[in-house]
């Protein structure tokens, strides 16, 4: 958790927290799972809204104070045939910022790098005529983002995490696929916070999924959710009472502008929230691959 400040309630940056490790740097796109072919490389650029204007503790509603999430995220990512599987060697590096205001009119914002993510695709399955693949992924985000104890908002949280994520994707029919992705998200201790003591969090578990539905060669639409559970804080050893149970709507439209770049426009919002803020907003996303 962010440490209190006098000027705004404890809620609000209780929402703030819950996204000081961004939800974008592990949840999935439609069709991820699908495996590449080794040797090529992706270039992503990414660009998110989010906003919210309630929170909530233990599933009611405390608060109405306005939150508004701007970030960007650079990856790339290069695949490569490692005894017959395809794997990939990615780096994840986010910068956001982030700013909440009260409805009395008090303000705190904060912006910068986010912490950088090592990612490791391992593609087990791959079966092209059934479009059935099967990968799992380790994820490493390690603390070198901008972070100061001091501050109300942290691009970075000053601490390891690691995630291990196993995702799945088949054919339906001809034009329809499906994609079911679990991970569970490991947290170091974050020793160094606001007056003393430390930070620490249990892991936190996530499913998504998504339906695709190809309209026409290159254009594809997509709908699915995100299920998210667990990740309590215990700050100086206390539990916070935030356990994490958040359900998520998102629609995706992706089009295939060339053979080599892609974009991708998506929708999202939280359908339910137990503690912390009920989130929607936007995702932009263009895929070059060479």
């Amino acid at each position: 958790m962010k440490h209190p400040i006098k000027t705004l309630p404890a809620l609000a940056l209780a929402a703030a927290a819950l996204i000081q490790a961004p939800a974008y740097a592990i949840d999935t796109d439609p069709l991820d799972y699908v495996a590449p072919k080794a040797g090529i490389g992706v270039l992503g650029l990414y660009y998110g809204n989010w906003q919210s204007d309630k929170q909530y503790s233990k599933g009611s509603q405390v608060a109405s104070n306005s939150i508004d999430l701007n970030y960007g995220v650079g990856t790339y990512v290069k695949f490569h045939d490692v005894a017959g599987y395809v794997v990939g060697t990615k780096i994840v590096v986010p910068v956001s910022h982030l700013e909440v205001s009260t409805p009395g009119g008090a303000n705190v914002s904060g912006s910068g790098i986010g912490d950088p993510t090592f990612v490791f695709p391992v593609w087990l399955y791959s079966n092209a005529k059934t479009r059935t693949h099967f990968a799992i992924t380790p994820r490493i985000q390690v603390p070198l983002g901008k972070y100061d104890k001091n501050a109300a908002i942290n691009p970075g949280g000053n601490r390891y995490t690691f995630v291990l994520q196993p995702g799945f994707t088949t054919g339906l029919t001809e034009k329809i696929s499906w994609d079911l992705v679990g991970d569970v998200q490991f947290f170091g201790k974050n020793d160094d916070i606001a007056g003393g003591g430390s930070l620490e969090q249990k892991a936190l578990y996530s499913l998504q999924t998504h339906l695709t539905y190809a309209i026409k060669p290159g254009l594809e639409a997509s709908i699915g959710a995100y299920k998210y559970t667990g990740g309590e804080t215990k700050t100086r050893g206390v539990n916070d009472g935030n356990r994490t149970d958040t359900t998520t709507a998102i629609a995706s439209l992706g089009y295939w502008a060339t053979a080599t770049d892609n974009f991708l426009v998506q929708y999202r919002s939280d359908t339910s929230v137990e503690n912390g803020a009920k989130f929607n907003g936007i995702q932009l996303r263009y895929l070059h691959v060479f």
